[in-house]
Formats: C-alpha cells, sequence, structure tokens
C-alpha cells in the first residue's frame, strides 16, 4: 500500500498531511485525491448539463429560460437559507462563501465580498454564461442583498466576484 501511495504522490494524484488526531504510535497521514486525481475518475456532467441547458432554451427562448435557471438559484437557497440566517452583509457573505465550498466552489469572503476561484459549471458556463444565473439569484436570496457581479471566469477573468449591496 505504500509503495501505491508513494507512486501517486509522485504522479500528484494524492497529498498526504499528518492527522490531527494523536495515534498512539506513528503519526497518522490523511490522504485526499487532488485535483489531478479527481480528474482521472470520467464525469460527464458538463456535457449532460449542456444538453439540459440547450434542450431549456430551445423550448422556453433565452428569457424564459433565465427566469428558470433564476428559480433555481432561489431553490438552492431555499434549502439552506436557514444556515446564513440575519446580521450584516459581512456576516453573510462569510456564511455564504462557506455554503458555496459545500456545494464545490473554492469560495471565501473579504468583507462584503465574494469571491470564487471555481466554478463548478465552469465549461457551462465558458459555452453559455447565462448559467451564472443561477450563482447570482442563490447569492441574492441567500443574502437579501443586490448583487453586484463585479468579475466572472466565463467572461475571461480570473475568478468570480460577487459584491453584495444593500
Amino acid at each position: 500500500a505504500r509503495d501505491h501511495i508513494r507512486s501517486m504522490e509522485r504522479d500528484q494524484l494524492v497529498s498526504g498531511s499528518l492527522s490531527p488526531v494523536p495515534t498512539g504510535g506513528r503519526p497518522g497521514i490523511n490522504y485526499r485525491l487532488t485535483q489531478q486525481g479527481h480528474a482521472l475518475f470520467p464525469k460527464n456532467y458538463d456535457g449532460i448539463a449542456r444538453l439540459l441547458l440547450a434542450t431549456l432554451v430551445s423550448r422556453l427562448g433565452q428569457a424564459e429560460a433565465q427566469k428558470e435557471l433564476e428559480a433555481l438559484g432561489r431553490q438552492l437557497a431555499a434549502q439552506v437559507k436557514p444556515r446564513v440566517g440575519s446580521g450584516s452583509l459581512k456576516d453573510k457573505a462569510a456564511k455564504i462563501a462557506a455554503i458555496m465550498e459545500e456545494f464545490g466552489f473554492s469560495a471565501s469572503a473579504s468583507g462584503d465580498t465574494i469571491e470564487a476561484q471555481n466554478s463548478i459549471y465552469h465549461e457551462l458556463a465558458q459555452a453559455d454564461p447565462t448559467v451564472c444565473t443561477i450563482d447570482l439569484a442563490l447569492i441574492g436570496e441567500l443574502s437579501d442583498a443586490k448583487v453586484d457581479h463585479k468579475a466572472c471566469m466565463a467572461r475571461g477573468d480570473s475568478s468570480c466576484r460577487f459584491c453584495l449591496k444593500k
């Protein structure tokens, strides 16, 4: 097993870190897949999502499809909104960023701004940025604020940045 782990570490497929839990003997090591490791597992989420979005636009038209994506964002928000609660926009931004992390984003908050270093549907947004409507509706609904989409990877920026406004 150690030889396999060493070769996976060498190929940057897994990374190890010392376990924070005492083992009573040798230090324990927790291993997790790296992004390269995850990429080895076949996924066709993007292909299926593209087909779903294209079908939605084809059947409803662009404007109605965008309304449906907004509704989807609000539905996602309804599932987790109690966890955000009330408070300042700074407090809400931090809680929303944590929720986005759970959804698969690499997100952080600074003041009233949320920044995501990745998108859970990056390739889909590259093909049709309308899908960003989901994020805008989700963040707006959770924050009870207006969301200013300052930066977007689908528009060529290095991250997605959302500024919350009263």
